[in-house]
Protein backbone atom coordinates (compact mmCIF):
# COMPACT_ATOMS: atom_id res chain seq x y z
CA UNK A 1 0.00 0.00 0.00
CA UNK A 2 1.33 3.60 -0.53
CA UNK A 3 1.14 6.90 1.62
CA UNK A 4 -1.29 9.48 0.30
CA UNK A 5 -0.26 13.29 0.24
CA UNK A 6 -2.10 16.53 0.00
CA UNK A 7 -0.31 19.93 -0.28
CA UNK A 8 -2.74 23.28 -0.64
CA UNK A 9 -5.57 21.53 -2.36
CA UNK A 10 -8.62 23.43 -3.48
CA UNK A 11 -11.79 23.40 -4.52
CA UNK A 12 -15.12 25.80 -5.24
CA UNK A 13 -18.31 25.33 -7.23
CA UNK A 14 -19.40 28.49 -8.26
CA UNK A 15 -18.90 31.04 -5.36
CA UNK A 16 -19.00 27.83 -2.83
CA UNK A 17 -15.84 27.00 -1.28
CA UNK A 18 -15.43 23.13 -1.12
CA UNK A 19 -11.65 22.48 -0.23
CA UNK A 20 -9.27 25.50 1.17
CA UNK A 21 -5.65 24.83 1.11
CA UNK A 22 -5.87 21.05 2.49
CA UNK A 23 -2.99 19.81 3.60
CA UNK A 24 -3.23 16.04 4.94
CA UNK A 25 -0.99 12.77 4.43
CA UNK A 26 -1.95 9.82 5.06
CA UNK A 27 0.73 7.55 5.97
CA UNK A 28 1.26 3.54 4.07
CA UNK A 29 -0.76 1.53 5.64
CA UNK A 30 -2.76 3.69 8.10
CA UNK A 31 -6.04 3.82 8.61
CA UNK A 32 -7.74 7.70 8.36
CA UNK A 33 -10.76 8.98 9.09
CA UNK A 34 -11.88 12.42 7.26
CA UNK A 35 -14.81 13.74 10.11
CA UNK A 36 -16.87 16.75 9.73
CA UNK A 37 -20.51 17.56 9.48
CA UNK A 38 -22.36 17.71 6.11
CA UNK A 39 -21.47 20.43 3.44
CA UNK A 40 -17.40 20.62 5.07
CA UNK A 41 -15.86 19.16 2.01
CA UNK A 42 -14.91 16.04 3.18
CA UNK A 43 -16.50 14.03 0.41
CA UNK A 44 -14.99 16.32 -2.26
CA UNK A 45 -11.56 15.73 -0.89
CA UNK A 46 -12.18 11.79 -1.33
CA UNK A 47 -13.12 12.73 -5.03
CA UNK A 48 -10.21 14.25 -5.96
CA UNK A 49 -7.53 11.62 -4.19
CA UNK A 50 -10.15 9.21 -6.92
CA UNK A 51 -9.74 11.44 -9.92
CA UNK A 52 -13.40 12.11 -9.88
CA UNK A 53 -13.24 15.57 -9.31
CA UNK A 54 -10.42 18.02 -10.44
CA UNK A 55 -8.96 19.94 -8.04
CA UNK A 56 -8.94 24.03 -8.62
CA UNK A 57 -5.55 24.26 -7.29
CA UNK A 58 -2.77 22.01 -5.20
CA UNK A 59 -1.08 19.09 -5.78
CA UNK A 60 -1.64 15.26 -4.77
CA UNK A 61 0.82 12.76 -4.32
CA UNK A 62 0.46 8.35 -3.65
CA UNK A 63 3.27 6.77 -3.32
CA UNK A 64 5.34 9.97 -4.20
CA UNK A 65 4.00 10.53 -7.88
CA UNK A 66 1.64 12.91 -8.86
CA UNK A 67 -1.48 12.59 -9.59
CA UNK A 68 -2.43 16.01 -9.02
CA UNK A 69 -0.90 19.17 -9.99
CA UNK A 70 -0.84 22.46 -11.86
CA UNK A 71 -1.00 20.36 -15.05
CA UNK A 72 -1.17 16.85 -13.98
CA UNK A 73 -4.87 14.98 -13.75
CA UNK A 74 -4.55 11.55 -13.83
CA UNK A 75 -7.35 9.46 -14.80
CA UNK A 76 -9.14 7.34 -12.21
CA UNK A 77 -8.43 4.04 -13.47
CA UNK A 78 -4.88 4.59 -13.33
CA UNK A 79 -4.30 5.68 -9.56
CA UNK A 80 -4.90 2.77 -8.29
CA UNK A 81 -7.52 3.79 -5.49
CA UNK A 82 -10.33 1.68 -5.25
CA UNK A 83 -13.97 3.50 -4.08
CA UNK A 84 -16.27 1.86 -1.55
CA UNK A 85 -19.29 3.82 -1.79
CA UNK A 86 -22.23 4.17 0.02
CA UNK A 87 -25.10 1.39 -0.14
CA UNK A 88 -22.66 -0.70 -1.70
CA UNK A 89 -23.78 -0.08 -5.06
CA UNK A 90 -23.59 -3.95 -6.23
CA UNK A 91 -25.00 -4.86 -9.91
CA UNK A 92 -28.44 -6.43 -9.19
CA UNK A 93 -27.83 -8.51 -12.42
CA UNK A 94 -24.47 -9.89 -11.34
CA UNK A 95 -24.63 -12.37 -8.87
CA UNK A 96 -21.55 -11.88 -5.85
CA UNK A 97 -18.82 -13.59 -7.98
CA UNK A 98 -19.44 -11.34 -10.66
CA UNK A 99 -19.59 -8.33 -8.57
CA UNK A 100 -16.29 -8.84 -7.16
CA UNK A 101 -15.07 -9.91 -10.75
CA UNK A 102 -16.15 -7.16 -12.65
CA UNK A 103 -13.17 -4.90 -13.68
CA UNK A 104 -10.57 -7.50 -13.39
CA UNK A 105 -9.17 -9.31 -16.01
CA UNK A 106 -10.32 -12.16 -17.42
CA UNK A 107 -8.68 -15.31 -17.47
CA UNK A 108 -7.97 -18.22 -15.67
CA UNK A 109 -6.91 -16.68 -11.99
CA UNK A 110 -9.89 -14.39 -11.70
CA UNK A 111 -11.98 -17.13 -10.38
CA UNK A 112 -9.33 -17.95 -7.40
CA UNK A 113 -8.68 -14.37 -6.66
CA UNK A 114 -12.92 -13.99 -6.37
CA UNK A 115 -13.00 -17.03 -3.73
CA UNK A 116 -9.47 -15.20 -1.90
CA UNK A 117 -11.89 -12.17 -1.70
CA UNK A 118 -15.11 -14.18 -0.26
CA UNK A 119 -12.77 -15.62 2.36
CA UNK A 120 -11.22 -12.71 3.23
CA UNK A 121 -14.48 -10.47 3.96
CA UNK A 122 -15.90 -13.93 5.90
CA UNK A 123 -18.52 -14.73 2.60
CA UNK A 124 -16.65 -18.04 1.42
CA UNK A 125 -19.33 -20.09 0.03
CA UNK A 126 -21.76 -17.03 -1.06
CA UNK A 127 -20.16 -16.25 -4.31
CA UNK A 128 -23.72 -17.98 -6.09
CA UNK A 129 -26.42 -15.60 -4.59
CA UNK A 130 -27.69 -12.43 -5.97
CA UNK A 131 -27.32 -9.10 -3.90
CA UNK A 132 -31.22 -9.06 -3.13
CA UNK A 133 -30.32 -12.38 -1.29
CA UNK A 134 -27.34 -10.53 1.21
CA UNK A 135 -28.09 -8.66 4.20
CA UNK A 136 -27.28 -4.98 4.21
CA UNK A 137 -24.03 -5.81 6.38
CA UNK A 138 -22.80 -8.58 3.75
CA UNK A 139 -23.55 -6.03 0.43
CA UNK A 140 -21.33 -3.84 2.21
CA UNK A 141 -18.28 -6.46 2.26
CA UNK A 142 -19.41 -7.75 -1.21
CA UNK A 143 -18.31 -3.66 -2.01
CA UNK A 144 -15.48 -4.08 -0.44
CA UNK A 145 -14.23 -7.64 -1.59
CA UNK A 146 -14.82 -5.33 -5.45
CA UNK A 147 -12.98 -2.73 -4.00
CA UNK A 148 -9.66 -5.21 -2.67
CA UNK A 149 -9.83 -7.68 -5.83
CA UNK A 150 -7.61 -5.70 -8.45
CA UNK A 151 -5.17 -4.83 -5.55
CA UNK A 152 -5.59 -1.26 -5.06
CA UNK A 153 -2.86 1.07 -3.60
CA UNK A 154 -5.18 3.06 -1.63
CA UNK A 155 -8.60 2.89 -0.61
CA UNK A 156 -11.38 5.35 -0.27
CA UNK A 157 -14.71 4.79 1.78
CA UNK A 158 -17.52 7.19 1.38
CA UNK A 159 -19.76 7.11 4.21
CA UNK A 160 -19.91 3.40 3.63
CA UNK A 161 -22.09 2.38 6.96
CA UNK A 162 -24.43 5.50 6.78
CA UNK A 163 -27.68 2.56 5.27
CA UNK A 164 -27.31 0.26 7.88
CA UNK A 165 -29.28 0.59 11.31
CA UNK A 166 -27.23 1.32 14.69
CA UNK A 167 -26.55 -2.16 15.42
CA UNK A 168 -25.31 -3.68 12.02
CA UNK A 169 -23.41 -0.62 11.86
CA UNK A 170 -21.20 -1.42 14.30
CA UNK A 171 -20.87 -5.01 13.67
CA UNK A 172 -19.73 -4.08 10.15
CA UNK A 173 -17.70 -1.69 10.48
CA UNK A 174 -15.69 -3.50 13.09
CA UNK A 175 -15.19 -6.52 10.33
CA UNK A 176 -14.37 -4.13 7.74
CA UNK A 177 -11.25 -2.36 9.84
CA UNK A 178 -10.04 -6.03 10.50
CA UNK A 179 -9.98 -6.56 6.77
CA UNK A 180 -8.57 -3.66 6.17
CA UNK A 181 -6.03 -3.75 9.12
CA UNK A 182 -5.00 -7.80 8.08
CA UNK A 183 -4.05 -6.31 4.34
CA UNK A 184 -2.15 -3.55 6.16
CA UNK A 185 -4.30 -1.30 3.49
CA UNK A 186 -3.73 2.40 2.82
CA UNK A 187 -7.69 3.76 3.81
CA UNK A 188 -9.47 7.03 3.73
CA UNK A 189 -13.03 6.57 5.54
CA UNK A 190 -15.14 9.77 5.14
CA UNK A 191 -17.80 9.99 7.77
CA UNK A 192 -19.42 12.26 10.18
CA UNK A 193 -20.12 9.87 12.87
CA UNK A 194 -17.75 10.59 15.64
CA UNK A 195 -18.21 7.27 17.15
CA UNK A 196 -17.31 5.52 13.88
CA UNK A 197 -14.37 7.87 13.23
CA UNK A 198 -12.72 7.53 16.88
CA UNK A 199 -13.04 4.18 17.34
CA UNK A 200 -11.70 2.96 13.25
CA UNK A 201 -8.69 4.96 12.54
CA UNK A 202 -5.87 5.07 13.18
CA UNK A 203 -5.70 8.83 13.04
CA UNK A 204 -8.67 11.52 12.54
CA UNK A 205 -8.79 14.26 10.38
CA UNK A 206 -11.47 16.89 11.46
CA UNK A 207 -12.82 19.65 8.67
CA UNK A 208 -14.83 22.31 9.27
CA UNK A 209 -16.28 24.61 6.22
CA UNK A 210 -13.68 23.65 3.60
CA UNK A 211 -10.51 23.56 6.23
CA UNK A 212 -8.60 21.08 7.83
CA UNK A 213 -8.50 22.23 11.08
CA UNK A 214 -7.08 19.05 13.19
CA UNK A 215 -4.82 15.90 12.38
CA UNK A 216 -3.96 13.57 15.09
CA UNK A 217 -4.66 10.34 16.83
CA UNK A 218 -8.11 9.67 18.02
CA UNK A 219 -7.31 10.20 21.67
CA UNK A 220 -5.76 13.68 20.91
CA UNK A 221 -9.27 14.77 18.68
CA UNK A 222 -11.46 13.20 21.40
CA UNK A 223 -9.24 14.89 24.54
CA UNK A 224 -7.16 18.19 23.28
CA UNK A 225 -9.34 19.22 20.53
CA UNK A 226 -7.66 22.50 18.92
CA UNK A 227 -10.73 24.31 19.46
CA UNK A 228 -14.20 24.85 20.90
CA UNK A 229 -15.77 24.20 17.80
CA UNK A 230 -13.83 20.90 17.39
CA UNK A 231 -14.33 20.01 21.21
CA UNK A 232 -17.91 20.11 20.34
CA UNK A 233 -18.10 17.94 16.87
CA UNK A 234 -16.36 15.04 18.40
CA UNK A 235 -18.45 14.08 21.29
CA UNK A 236 -20.23 15.60 24.21
CA UNK A 237 -19.36 17.95 26.28
CA UNK A 238 -20.06 20.11 29.58
CA UNK A 239 -19.08 24.03 29.18
CA UNK A 240 -18.59 25.70 32.19
CA UNK A 241 -18.11 29.23 32.09
CA UNK A 242 -14.87 29.82 34.45
CA UNK A 243 -12.12 32.08 35.53
CA UNK A 244 -8.60 31.01 34.52
CA UNK A 245 -5.94 31.84 37.15
CA UNK A 246 -2.32 30.18 36.42
CA UNK A 247 -3.02 26.43 35.98
CA UNK A 248 -6.45 26.83 37.46
CA UNK A 249 -10.20 27.48 36.61
CA UNK A 250 -12.28 28.05 39.25
CA UNK A 251 -16.54 26.80 37.83
CA UNK A 252 -19.83 26.55 39.35
CA UNK A 253 -18.14 22.72 39.68
CA UNK A 254 -15.37 23.65 41.82
CA UNK A 255 -11.42 24.57 40.77
CA UNK A 256 -10.58 22.30 38.12
CA UNK A 257 -6.59 21.86 36.97
CA UNK A 258 -6.20 22.85 33.37
CA UNK A 259 -4.30 21.12 30.71
CA UNK A 260 -3.13 22.31 27.12
CA UNK A 261 -0.12 23.89 25.35
CA UNK A 262 -1.69 26.66 24.46
CA UNK A 263 -3.75 28.04 26.65
CA UNK A 264 -5.80 31.85 26.67
CA UNK A 265 -4.76 34.31 29.24
CA UNK A 266 -5.60 34.83 32.44
CA UNK A 267 -9.25 35.79 33.38
CA UNK A 268 -13.04 34.61 32.21
CA UNK A 269 -13.10 31.54 29.81
CA UNK A 270 -15.34 28.47 28.44
CA UNK A 271 -13.88 25.70 30.42
CA UNK A 272 -14.77 21.58 28.92
CA UNK A 273 -14.99 18.92 30.48
CA UNK A 274 -16.33 15.38 29.25
CA UNK A 275 -19.59 13.76 30.63
CA UNK A 276 -17.85 11.08 31.78
CA UNK A 277 -15.58 13.23 34.20
CA UNK A 278 -18.90 14.33 35.55
CA UNK A 279 -18.90 11.74 38.97
CA UNK A 280 -22.12 10.72 40.59
CA UNK A 281 -20.67 10.41 44.62
CA UNK A 282 -24.25 9.34 45.71
CA UNK A 283 -27.63 10.32 46.59
CA UNK A 284 -28.55 13.32 49.29
CA UNK A 285 -31.20 15.10 50.68
CA UNK A 286 -33.37 16.58 48.29
CA UNK A 287 -32.20 20.42 48.73
CA UNK A 288 -28.69 19.89 49.38
CA UNK A 289 -26.75 21.20 48.03
CA UNK A 290 -25.30 19.26 44.43
CA UNK A 291 -27.62 18.56 41.72
CA UNK A 292 -31.17 17.63 40.38
CA UNK A 293 -31.56 14.60 38.01
CA UNK A 294 -33.57 15.92 35.17
CA UNK A 295 -33.83 12.93 32.81
CA UNK A 296 -31.40 9.05 32.76
CA UNK A 297 -30.59 7.69 29.19
CA UNK A 298 -29.87 4.08 30.23
CA UNK A 299 -27.47 1.95 27.94
CA UNK A 300 -27.06 -0.94 29.56
CA UNK A 301 -22.88 -0.98 30.10
CA UNK A 302 -23.62 2.84 31.35
CA UNK A 303 -26.22 5.94 31.64
CA UNK A 304 -26.55 9.05 30.67
CA UNK A 305 -27.69 11.71 33.12
CA UNK A 306 -29.01 14.81 32.23
CA UNK A 307 -28.62 17.21 35.34
CA UNK A 308 -28.86 20.72 36.80
CA UNK A 309 -26.65 22.30 38.96
CA UNK A 310 -27.63 25.31 41.07
CA UNK A 311 -25.78 28.45 41.81
CA UNK A 312 -27.42 31.75 43.01
CA UNK A 313 -29.68 32.48 39.81
CA UNK A 314 -27.86 30.76 37.57
CA UNK A 315 -28.92 27.09 37.31
CA UNK A 316 -26.56 24.96 34.94
CA UNK A 317 -26.83 21.69 32.52
CA UNK A 318 -24.59 19.35 32.66
CA UNK A 319 -24.32 15.50 31.44
CA UNK A 320 -22.69 12.86 33.15
CA UNK A 321 -21.72 9.35 32.14
CA UNK A 322 -22.76 6.95 35.05
CA UNK A 323 -23.13 3.43 36.33
CA UNK A 324 -25.07 4.94 39.43
CA UNK A 325 -29.17 3.33 39.50
CA UNK A 326 -30.49 7.21 39.16
CA UNK A 327 -33.39 8.01 38.90
CA UNK A 328 -35.76 11.28 37.48
CA UNK A 329 -36.07 13.56 40.43
CA UNK A 330 -33.15 12.27 42.53
CA UNK A 331 -31.05 14.76 44.41
CA UNK A 332 -27.19 14.43 43.97
CA UNK A 333 -23.64 15.01 44.74
CA UNK A 334 -21.62 15.50 41.73
CA UNK A 335 -17.71 16.11 41.36
CA UNK A 336 -15.56 16.27 38.91
CA UNK A 337 -12.30 14.27 38.08
CA UNK A 338 -9.43 14.79 36.37
CA UNK A 339 -8.24 18.38 34.54
CA UNK A 340 -10.56 21.01 32.15
CA UNK A 341 -9.93 22.22 29.00
CA UNK A 342 -10.12 26.17 28.25
CA UNK A 343 -11.00 28.09 25.36
CA UNK A 344 -11.68 31.85 25.28
CA UNK A 345 -15.34 33.04 26.14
Amino acid sequence: MSEVKLSGVSKAFGSTTALADVDLTVSSGELTAVLGPSGCGKTTLLRIVAGFVRADRGRVEIDGRAVVDENVHVAPERRGVAIVPQEGALFPHLDVAGNISYGLPRGGSTRTRVDEMLELVGLGGLGKRRPDQLSGGQQQRVALARALAPSPRVVVLDEPFSALDAGLRAQVRDEVSQVLRGIDATAIIVTHDQEEALSMADSVAVMEQGRLVMHGSPSEVYYRPVDLEVARFVGDLVELPGTKTGLEVDTILGRLPIHGSSLPADGPVVAVVRPEQIRVDGRVERGAKGAHVDDVSFFGHDALARLTVYSGDAPLRVLARTVAPLQRGDDVAIRVIGPALVYPA
